[in-house]
């Protein structure tokens, strides 16, 4: 019998699940028309500092198309139903009762909702189809501060041919947003504010991601008066509800544009680090910062610990946020990595061997990139007038490949302007230089000091990269 099931699959979960006091019991009952997968999955969100969280794949029945079971999940919130390639918003309440019902053949025209929320999730589920919510996400954008997007939004940035018609359909499309989550009667508090957050944080991301792609083409002027021109859908002054996917999207997208008008570092995740504040201010500066810390632990990378890190535990005052960056870098509150960096001993152009100690009592700046890196290229064609100004400061710039193909790497760099002292990692040289830099991804920048150590640049009035290594050179 149901009623059997239903504490049979109850008992299972709250075994399994090692903080069931914290959550509730939602009865599920999904029934699909027409099926085109076996397989239903229900996702949520447990923590919103690194987006982790749990997810229930569970499979139809075979004969009745249905699933009837109880779901252990903390109550009011917005949960995902994933049924083939469709992504859907549903609230749930405490002890809530969810009932679904769709066609496998057109799922996004057919499904319909019963139960004491059908209303709420009804206007919820018109807001998606509106919104691009039901669709996956492609990423658009590589490296530090990636961004992903609808894929059907990511094919009308690249497929758009003006700003003006792009900017014109996109503010009808915001619009439009807000009349249909204004349009219901009154909604759940959680509901109400997924939607405020979507169509606030959401647009605002395309647009810049509109201006993002173009910035091969366009100047920095270009890309600031671009942002200045649609300053009331891409500059946003209410960000409550800050702690969501919807507006790390949004921090992403607006930390790489204003890096693409006015770098600060030739390092883009220190670079990202140093707008923040120019950007954003109070909590919310805090909690982006704390995002990008952990996006750098999440690429395997220390670096901006070694830069930023003694100078951000002394000026923050979010000890969640704090105590949250420790805790994934495995760092005592006081600690700040002053490690010697590895030695190489590695050839350049000529063949000659060349090491990294022989710079000692100078300053060094070592970019690892390899010829299929995108990023890496890119880098040094944006930053070459700020290299060049290092070089003038008396920087040492050393740039390792580790491709290894030594008639590409020269090739690579005809092409693009790698001024300093180049060298190559082939082979076993490759693997040493990864696993003593630790190189899980690319590109990877490191400042060495006088003494040999990893170095951090320190902050100057004007937040100028070239001013900040002189300061550097001068300790």
């Amino acid at each position: 019998t149901f009623a059997a099931m239903k504490y049979a699959f109850l008992l299972i979960i709250l075994l399994a699940s090692v903080s069931s006091s914290l959550r509730a019991e939602i009865t599920v009952r999904v029934k699909v028309d027409n099926p085109t997968t076996r397989d239903i999955t229900f996702r949520y969100i447990e923590d919103p500092l690194t987006h982790n969280g749990r997810k229930y794949t569970l499979a139809l029945r075979p004969g009745s198309d249905e699933i009837n079971t109880i779901l252990s999940i903390p109550g009011d919130q917005v949960v995902t139903l994933e049924y083939d390639q469709l992504h859907i918003p549903i609230y749930v309440a405490a002890n809530d009762q969810l009932d679904i019902r769709l066609d496998g053949s057109q799922p996004t025209t057919s499904i319909t909702f019963a139960g004491q929320h059908a209303a709420a999730r009804q206007t919820l589920y018109s807001y998606s189809l509106n919104a691009y919510l039901l669709e996956k996400t492609t990423k658009m954008f590589d490296g530090y501060c990636s961004l992903s997007l609808p894929q059907s939004m990511v094919s009308r940035i690249e497929q758009a041919s003006s700003p003006r018609g792009f900017f014109e359909q996109l503010q009808a499309e915001k619009d439009v947003l807000n009349r249909v989550k204004n349009s219901g009667a009154s909604l759940p508090r959680v509901a109400q504010e997924y939607m405020d957050q979507h169509s606030r944080f959401a647009p605002a991301a395309w647009g810049i991601a509109y201006i993002l792609h173009w910035t091969g083409p366009i100047s920095r002027d270009d890309a600031q008066q671009m942002l200045e021109q649609h300053r009331s859908t891409l500059q946003i002054s209410d960000l409550s509800g800050y702690e969501s996917i919807v507006f790390d999207q949004y921090a992403r997208a607006r930390l790489r544009l204003e890096d693409y008008i006015n770098p600060l570092s030739v390092d883009e995740p220190v670079s990202y680090f140093d707008h923040v504040d120019k950007i954003f201010s109070g909590q919310v500066a805090e909690y982006v910062k704390a995002r990008i810390f952990f996006d750098a632990k999440q690429g395997g990378d220390k670096k901006l610990v070694n830069y930023r890190f003694e100078e951000y535990s002394r000026s923050t005052t979010n000890t969640k946020y704090k105590d949250f960056v420790i805790k994934h870098f495995n760092l005592s509150p006081d600690e700040v990595p002053d490690a010697p960096v590895p030695n190489f001993r590695l050839p350049n152009e000529s063949g000659r061997m060349v090491t990294l100690d022989q710079y000692r009592g100078k300053v060094v700046y070592i970019s690892f990139w390899a010829t299929w890196c995108k990023p890496c290229l890119e880098g040094f064609k944006k930053n070459k007038y700020v290299r060049d100004q290092l070089l003038e400061k008396g920087v040492v710039l050393i740039n390792i490949s580790i491709d290894d193909s030594p008639e590409l790497w020269r090739k690579t760099m005809g092409r693009f302007p790698m001024q300093g002292i180049n060298l190559q990692a082939a082979n076993a040289d490759r693997v040493k230089v990864q696993e003593d830099y630790g190189l899980s991804s690319l590109p990877v920048y490191i400042i060495v000091d006088k003494q040999g150590r990893y170095a951090y640049l320190p902050e100057t009035k004007s937040r100028n990269i070239v001013d900040a290594f002189e300061q550097l050179m001068r300790q």
